[in-house]
Parts: C-alpha cells; structure tokens; sequence
C-alpha cells in the first residue's frame, strides 16, 4: 500500500490521510481529511526535547524509541523525507515508535537562551560517541538495540526498523 503523505511543521507532526494524491506543506492536513472525513494517521515525534529527562520517557515508552540527529540543511536523506514517507511499510513501522528528533543545526534561540542545535550535538557526542549526521538510534524497554547512520534504501530503512538484534551495551 502507498501512502500519500502531507506534511505538517506545527505539533501535529508528520500525517498521513488516505485518499490523498499529492504531497504538499501548505494546506491543514487535518481539515482536509476532516472535510472528507478521511482516516488520519500521525506519527508521535518531538522535536528538540529535553535531554535531562529523555531518559526517563525512554525508559517508560510503551512503544520502543527512535532517536534521530539531524540537521535542517540534510535534505532528501532522512528516513522521515517524503520519498520514504510514502512507503507504506516504511510509515506503518515508524508508527511503533516515539520519535526524537534532534536537530544539530538549529540557530534559534530557545526560551532559556541556549542555541540548540550545539547542544543537541553536544549531547550526540557526549551520549553516543558520534557527530555524524543523520545518526539513528533505536531503544527498546529501556535499552539500545540498534544504531546506524546512511540509510539510502527503502529495504535498509524498513530492516533498520524491523530492528531485531541482541541489546548493545
């Protein structure tokens, strides 16, 4: 099945509405599908969370984790891009996680005044040893399972997320 993604930059997140043929960032999703009374499907993702206590929501998801670094400027290689998006496998696996979404390249300033995309890559070096983006990174009841960085194939994509290996330590 395909699925025809529209996209939204608010706290609905990334959707998907049925019927839909086209992939646009301009019209409101949820009126859309609520006018067609169309079936709608978001994904669960924040953005730019707050690390003191991202362990915490990791270690009490009932749903497994992915951790994504990223920057704004990597375009077209994200498993959260549109061409992948419109994978139906690719959207049905990423509904069974809570997404982080860290952006290393974010200049604005955040209500305490700190910049965070520095301090997001900050933590990716400091936690995971890594400021290579995009950088993945997949928790499950509390522990890391799997970690990679360039994906560029839908098949590399949905295994990723299919993630079956023992827990790293």
């Amino acid at each position: 099945m395909k699925y025809y993604i529209r996209l939204l930059f608010s706290l609905v997140g990334i959707c998907s509405c049925n019927n839909h043929k086209t992939v646009t960032v301009k019209q409101n999703i949820i009126d859309s599908c609520r006018l067609k009374n169309n079936f709608i499907d978001c994904l669960d993702i924040t953005t730019n969370p707050d690390t003191a206590s991202l362990f915490q929501k990791i270690d009490s998801s009932q749903k497994k984790v992915l951790l994504i670094f990223t920057g704004r400027a990597i375009s077209g290689t994200g498993i959260l891009d549109k061409k992948y998006l419109a994978n139906g496998d690719i959207f049905e696996e990423l509904k069974k996680y809570s997404i982080y979404i860290f952006y290393v390249d974010e200049r604005r300033k955040d209500k305490d005044s700190l910049v965070p995309g520095p301090r997001n890559m900050n933590f990716q070096r400091i936690r995971f040893n890594s400021v290579t983006q995009p950088h993945y990174i997949i928790y499950t009841s509390g522990v890391k399972q799997c970690e990679e960085h360039y994906m560029y194939k839908e098949d590399e994509i949905i295994e990723f997320l299919r993630c079956q290996t023992t827990p790293k330590k």
